[in-house]
């Protein structure tokens, strides 16, 4: 009962980061985006994943989502 306590905790804050990671990219909140990631990322947006900073990511959908 205690693992399964601790996995639904878990999964809460995952889906808690991940919600602030949305908002914050929809508010081009770069800053705050940045945050919601480890200093080094395992990223594929691609088909290749590499390890990339939060800046690096958050470069990427600045430039990508600047006409949207």
């Amino acid at each position: 009962m205690e693992k399964a306590l601790a996995d639904l905790i878990a999964k809460d804050e995952i889906t808690k980061v991940i919600n602030l990671m949305v908002i914050n990219t929809d508010k081009r909140n770069w800053d705050k985006v940045r945050e919601c990631f480890a200093p080094s990322v395992l990223f594929d947006m691609t088909g290749e994943a590499r390890q990339v900073s939060p800046g690096q990511i958050t470069d990427g959908w600045e430039t990508g989502l600047k006409e949207l």
